[in-house]
């Protein structure tokens, strides 16, 4: 059973979004990759002048501290952090820096981003703003700051970061040469779709990388990390115990927290992205939910006078071919 979705399949037109909500967090200092490296369980220490990866953070219980894109420039370290979650991150680096040369600093404030999708959008790109061909991986160009990633999670996507008039004048430009603008309630649909978490309820202390579904970022040979005892007890003895999967919902709930999914009066866990969009007689919703409830299987959540029921489906389009560093 899945989502019967046309209009986003892997072959719908070149697209971009109207807004693409991201905190920026800079990292600055001689020392800022070292840390970045040891505190995170990922392996960036690789990264050159001019890369990023996918990096996630997590406390000593092994519960996320967030996901990240980091970026590594010619004199700092960029962070596309989960929108609101950049300043709990800050103070969470600072608990951990003691004699190193690191300063951080918030620059959400600064910056915007627009993701594109559509195989045709390396050549739909005005020149002046950026050339895509080659573009394979995560980059960074320092230039007054542009981030541009390549996003494993999907077929031809593309994701731009850069300062706030930059980035409108970039929609702007695209807008004109009639590429399709998609608005925030469509985007999150599309994310839905293909499993991926938008992270706002997701990447939060009450879940791990793998019930959140970004194990794909955990390094298993790097070494310790904060965490990393609990993360490898998880994986090396299969205790998670629940899993992020996607649910069709009869009734759209708007979340401003995440709520309880139960079944037959048992709570089986977390109900944390919906999209007001319907899509083949349902709405489209992630959940971190325990690994007994499988497809098919239905959970109810939301208050009592507006109780919603969502069916556990396939997701549609979701790629595994994620990058590892």
């Amino acid at each position: 059973m899945s989502f019967i979705d046309p209009a986003m399949s892997p072959d719908s037109p070149t697209f971009i979004t109207s807004l693409l909500p991201r905190g920026v967090l800079e990292i600055r200092g001689k020392d800022a990759l070292d840390l970045l490296h040891r505190l995170s369980a990922t392996d960036i220490i690789k990264l050159k002048i001019g890369e990023c990866c996918p990096a996630v953070f997590t406390t000593e219980k092994g519960r996320i501290v967030d996901y990240v894109v980091v970026g590594r420039g010619k004199e700092t370290m960029i962070l596309l952090t989960t929108l609101g979650r950049e300043g709990h991150l800050k103070s969470w680096i600072e608990k951990y820096t003691i004699m190193e040369d690191v300063q951080s600093e918030v620059l959400t404030h600064r910056y915007d981003g627009v993701m594109g999708v559509g195989e045709d959008l390396p050549a739909m790109i005005p020149d002046e703003f950026c050339n895509l061909d080659g573009i394979d991986a995560y980059t960074i160009n320092n230039n007054g700051f542009s981030l541009i990633v390549r996003d494993f999670d999907l077929t031809w996507t593309y994701v731009f970061c850069t300062r706030r008039e930059e980035a409108h004048a970039l929609r702007a430009a695209m807008s004109a040469r009639s590429i399709v603008v998609m608005e925030s309630p469509e985007y999150k649909s599309f994310l839905i779709l293909r499993g991926i978490p938008e992270g706002t309820l997701e990447f939060r202390e009450e879940f791990n990388p793998f019930e959140a579904g970004i194990s794909h970022a955990i390094s298993f040979t790097k070494g310790c990390y904060i965490g990393q005892e609990v993360i490898a007890r998880l994986d090396t003895y299969n205790k998670v115990q629940r899993r992020l999967v996607g649910l069709r919902s009869s009734i759209y709930v708007p979340l401003t927290s995440a709520l309880q999914a139960v079944s037959n009066g048992v709570v089986v866990g977390w109900i944390t992205s919906a999209s007001p969009v319907e899509i083949s007689g349902g709405f489209p919703t992630l959940g971190i939910i325990r690994n007994e409830i499988q497809v098919g299987d239905t959970v109810s959540f939301g208050p009592e006078e507006v109780k919603a029921h969502g069916t556990v489906v396939d997701f549609n389009h979701r790629s595994h071919a994620q990058p590892t560093h």
